[in-house]
């Protein structure tokens, strides 16, 4: 039975200015610094799994039993964290799950570096804001699906991903044409890269990746087919037609 693929980091990158954030220095002041503490665990337990926790009524008992503090306290503090932006406060109330952009943002930016494949699908808050026009333009989706060989599926799957690359990057662009050269170019790395055998492009990517090399290849080798029937013809004696069909 083949090993289920990790998706969590053994570790994750702890700022040094955490304590000038304003959020953390305004839960400090509303709920003491035992909070930051409380924080500190949640990020442990989060990325431990990959980008978010599911609230449960378990979750404030743990954090208790570990660091030594009453778990109304653990509970009032984590709803401050929520009040203050640390966890976004939507996908809390309505799906109770304790996530952020910047959380999903490092997860994905620490996989990079890791060369693992990974993505935030679930309860994603990583889009572009570019990626609505984009998506609304029938010309330039027209004109990229010429041009690249790609279907309706595989051009959408692409635009997500690569929305998701710029949020984690934290890239930002002045324009929905801007974003659309950047989309372009991105996507023609992934391809150059594919065809040098490098690897760490996601599967979305190589397989379209493959696909499009495959029609460029069948374009290519057709020319010399009927270049090769036509020398075979050219070269045809007497002789070959001596026998009968």
């Amino acid at each position: 039975m083949p090993r289920k693929a990790k998706t969590g980091l053994d570790h994750f990158p702890f700022d040094t200015d955490l304590f000038s954030d304003i959020k953390v220095r305004k839960l400090i002041k509303y709920q003491s610094a035992k909070a930051v503490a409380i924080y500190a665990y949640l990020l442990c337990i989060i990325y431990r799994d990959g980008y978010y926790v599911k609230w449960d009524r378990e979750l404030p008992f743990i954090i208790s039993e570990s660091l030594g503090f009453d778990e109304a306290f653990v509970r009032e503090a984590i709803e401050c964290m929520v009040r203050l932006g640390l966890f976004s406060e939507n996908i809390y109330r309505d799906k109770q799950i304790l996530t952020s952009r910047g959380i999903q943002q490092r997860y994905l930016r620490e996989l990079s570096k890791l060369r693992r494949n990974g993505s935030v699908s679930e309860y994603s808050l990583l889009d572009s804001p570019h990626l609505a026009t984009m998506k609304g333009s029938p010309l330039w989706l027209a004109k990229m699906k010429r041009d690249y060989r790609l279907n309706d599926d595989e051009l959408n799957d692409l635009l997500d991903e690569w929305s998701k690359n710029v949020v984690a990057q934290d890239k930002h662009h002045a324009s929905a044409q801007d974003a659309k050269r950047h989309f372009e170019n991105w996507y023609r790395k992934i391809q150059e890269s594919q065809e040098a055998g490098i690897g760490g492009v996601s599967v979305v990517q190589a397989s379209a990746c493959k696909k499009n090399n495959k029609k460029q290849q069948g374009n290519e080798q057709q020319p010399a087919t009927d270049r090769r029937r036509a020398t075979r013809q050219l070269t045809a004696t007497a002789q070959d037609y001596k026998t009968s069909f």
